[in-house]
Parts: structure tokens; C-alpha cells; sequence
């Protein structure tokens, strides 16, 4: 009774926000002076620190392997690794299953590892790690998802899942102040194991375990948040008042915000002189939003297109409509380069206290149910546990997130449920 009390008074103050933010005064008042946009536009920004950390840290001690998605320890751990001394870089292992296996064996290491590659160069870059990078043949190409600091050894090692190439240097680290970081803050472990049939290189959960469901107060952002972290200048534009739809124009850019289901869509040329970087290029968009995304994490890329999600106690929120998530893709046609960027109006903001929780299967349960339904298990290349956004009926400004498996199959993330349904009707 108290949460739903809760949650009829938080609603009627989003609601009654968010019509203020959606009245047609500020629906006119839709152009800022470039000395109003420059005052806003240096704070609150997103640093890249945050957005490109790793979401998961597994940690290797005393026989076992332990999983967390704890972001303050890793953001902890991370800290660390800027104030490490590295030796120079150099190529350990080459496209070799039995020494990639070797390389991971260890019982005194941490490691972090991403969803998605990430490219070295890039990730030095970003937390500013002086690293000698001369040995390595083609450095400025080398991608990785993993980094395993050897405790022990004096190690850090960088793996690449796909093409099993091990890259190695020595690292001065403060081993005493990595155990001290452990010690201090708590966070949920997940036993885990590797080495299965299907997804070698992945962690699997062995046993069944219970998570909470969470529910978030919905909040729907202005658009003019949107508009000015997007167009070039934003103090330009023409809008059509002859739209439902929010739509703002300038000659090489367009952008459309859908009233049906606040979907944002935005096209345009993307200007840089620089060799293209997709994390940089497109993290140049995403910074600007700020705290409108407070949790958005760098979650996966293709060649071209790279996606940002919203993650709930560390793990990734997946929902219907763009809903927690952005999405940007790089197109060249010779001429010019363009980008394309989808998002959501529609954001979380105040968790409501929720006591109910589900069971999550083991992995390879999970895994052989869809084998058994007709998968093909070369087309499994990951899994993880994500926060499915699910609408209330009949209450518009709360939403629930449940925790399910999710597998990226033949290049497309699904939720195990929806692509055992897939797979079923395949077959009929």
C-alpha cells in the first residue's frame, strides 16, 4: 500500500513537470543565444571516464572466480590503473586457442572487461595511461574486451576474445591498496566459471540465483536537452508547426521527436577533420546530455554504428522504442560523412523500493534450452543479464524492470525469451 501511495504522488509531480516542460510557451521558446548555450554547455557534462568504464569486474582468488557489476568498485579499481607505472607493450600471443587458454590462467589477478571491443589507443587515451606502445605492430588498430592484472606477476595483460591475441606489460600497482579497495566496499559476487562447449571465452553462471525486480519514476526530458547537444548550432534552426511531431531543420541537419512515442531521431553531417574515431565522434554528441543520462555507459559497437545503454545496479537496461538507450551510426558516401542518432525522451530518474524478486537460470541451462530449440551455436557470440523495460498498465509515469538473460545472437541482442520464440516460430 505504501509503495503504490509513493507512487501516485511522485507520478503527479512528474506529470505536472512534465506538462510545464511540453506547454506551448516553452514549445515557442525554442531558440537559446549562443552566449546562453555556452554558459550551459560546459557543465554538467558527461565525462568519458564514466561513459567508457568497464561493466564488469572479475576478480581471481583463492581457486575461485567471482562477477560483479558494482560501479563504484570498479570506477575504484580503475583509479588505481591511472596511478600504475607501465612498462612497454608487446605481443604475447597470436591467434593461439591453447596459449590464449594459458594466458587467462590465473589465482591472484583482477580483471575488467567490457561487452563490446574496445580500441586500445582509445582507452589510453581516455584515462590518460602513458604506455609504450612502440613494439606492437599496427597499435592504433589493436582492440581488446578484457584487461587482467596479474597481482602476483606484476602484469596487466590485454585479451582479444575474438582473434585470441594476448597483449602484455609490467605494471607497478599498489597490490595492497587493490585488496584494501576489496575489503571496503561491498559488492554482490556471482560465482562464475569458463571453459564451456558454446561462448568458450565467456563467464557462465552456474547456479540459479535470485535479483530484485526494480521500478523507476519516469521522467520525460525537455527537448531542447536534445537540440543543443546535437545540431552544430543549435541558435539556427527552423521548426514545422504543421507537425504533430517536434521537428527542428537546418540545411545539412534534421531532427524529429515523435509524439506517439517520444522517439528522437536525428540526421545529419558530421564535421571533423580528424581520421574517424567512432568512440570519440560519437561520445562529442553524447557528452552534452549530461545528467540526462546519469548511469549511460559505453555498451557495444559494429563497424558503424555504436550503442550507449542506461545501466540499473550495473547492468544493462533493454526496452522497446530507443527507451534507455542511444544509439549512433557513421555513414560515408564519399563525399561526406554522416551521423545518425536514435534515442528516447523518456528517461529514468527516482528508484521506488520493490521487495519482489525472480530466480535467473544458470547459463548453460539457459544456453542448451535455445540449442534445443533450434539455435545454432556458432551464432551465440554473448550473454549477460539485463533490466527489461516493462510498462505498467494504466499508470504512465512509473515503469518496471525485470532481470532476464540476454544473448547477442547472430549480431543482435535479444532476450533469451524473445529468441526462443523466434526460434519456435522458425520452425512452425
Amino acid at each position: 500500500m505504501i509503495r503504490f501511495a509513493l507512487i501516485a504522488m511522485i507520478a503527479l509531480s512528474v506529470y505536472l513537470s512534465f506538462n510545464i516542460w511540453l506547454s506551448p510557451t516553452m514549445k515557442r521558446n525554442n531558440v537559446q543565444t549562443s552566449e546562453e548555450l555556452a554558459q550551459t554547455s560546459n557543465t554538467n557534462k558527461k565525462a568519458a571516464t564514466d561513459t567508457f568504464a568497464p561493466l564488469r569486474l572479475i576478480r581471481h582468488a583463492e581457486g575461485k572466480i567471482q562477477l560483479t557489476t558494482g560501479e563504484n568498485l570498479i570506477s575504484y579499481v580503475q583509479n588505481e590503473l591511472i596511478h600504475s607505472k607501465f612498462g612497454a607493450l608487446s605481443q604475447t600471443v597470436s591467434e593461439d586457442n591453447a596459449a590464449y587458454a594459458k594466458a587467462l590462467e590465473s589465482d591472484d589477478a583482477i580483471e575488467l572487461r567490457y561487452v563490446g571491443p574496445m580500441l586500445l589507443t582509445e582507452y589510453l587515451r581516455i584515462y590518460g595511461l602513458d604506455m609504450d606502445l612502440d613494439q606492437v605492430q599496427d597499435s592504433d588498430s589493436v582492440y581488446f574486451s578484457r584487461i587482467m592484472v596479474l597481482l602476483d606477476k606484476g602484469k596487466i595483460r590485454f585479451f582479444n576474445n575474438n582473434r585470441r591475441n594476448v597483449y602484455e606489460a609490467s605494471i607497478n600497482v599498489d597490490k595492497g591498496k587493490i585488496q584494501q579497495l576489496f575489503q571496503e566496499n561491498e559488492a554482490k559476487y556471482l560465482t562464475v566459471k569458463e571453459g564451456f562447449p558454446v561462448m568458450e571465452w565467456q563467464y557462465y553462471l552456474t547456479e540459479p540465483i535470485k535479483m530484485k525486480k526494480y521500478s523507476y519514476i519516469l521522467a520525460s526530458q525537455s527537448f531542447t536537452r536534445f537540440r543543443d547537444s546535437f545540431f552544430k548550432d543549435p541558435t539556427d534552426l527552423h521548426m514545422n508547426e504543421d507537425s504533430r511531431d517536434l521537428i527542428y531543420s537546418s540545411d545539412t541537419e534534421n531532427m524529429v521527436i515523435s509524439e506517439a512515442d517520444s522517439i528522437v531521431a536525428f540526421q545529419g553531417v558530421f564535421h571533423n577533420d580528424s581520421e574517424p574515431d567512432i568512440y570519440a565522434d560519437s561520445f562529442q554528441f553524447v557528452s552534452p546530455l549530461g545528467t540526462t543520462y546519469s548511469s549511460l555507459r559505453y555498451f557495444d559497437r559494429t563497424k558503424d554504428r555504436i550503442d550507449y545503454r542506461t545501466l540499473i545496479e550495473g547492468f544493462p537496461v533493454f526496452g522497446p522504442q530507443e527507451k534507455g538507450q542511444i544509439s549512433i551510426t557513421f555513414s560515408d558516401n564519399g563525399s561526406e560523412r554522416r551521423v545518425g542518432i536514435r534515442t528516447s525522451l523518456d528517461t529514468i530518474q527516482v528508484p521506488i523500493p520493490a521487495d519482489e524478486e525472480v530466480t535467473i537460470e544458470s547459463s548453460d541451462k539457459v544456453l542448451q534450452t535455445l540449442i534445443d530449440h533450434g539455435a545454432d551455436s556458432s551464432k551465440f557470440e554473448n550473454m549477460l543479464i539485463g533490466y527489461t523495460w516493462q510498462s505498467i498498465d494504466k499508470v504512465k509515469q512509473v515503469v518496471d524492470f525485470l532481470p532476464e538473460w540476454y544473448v547477442k545472437y547472430a549480431d543482435e541482442w535479444l532476450s533469451a525469451k524473445d529468441l526462443q520464440q523466434r526460434l519456435d516460430t522458425e520452425v512452425e
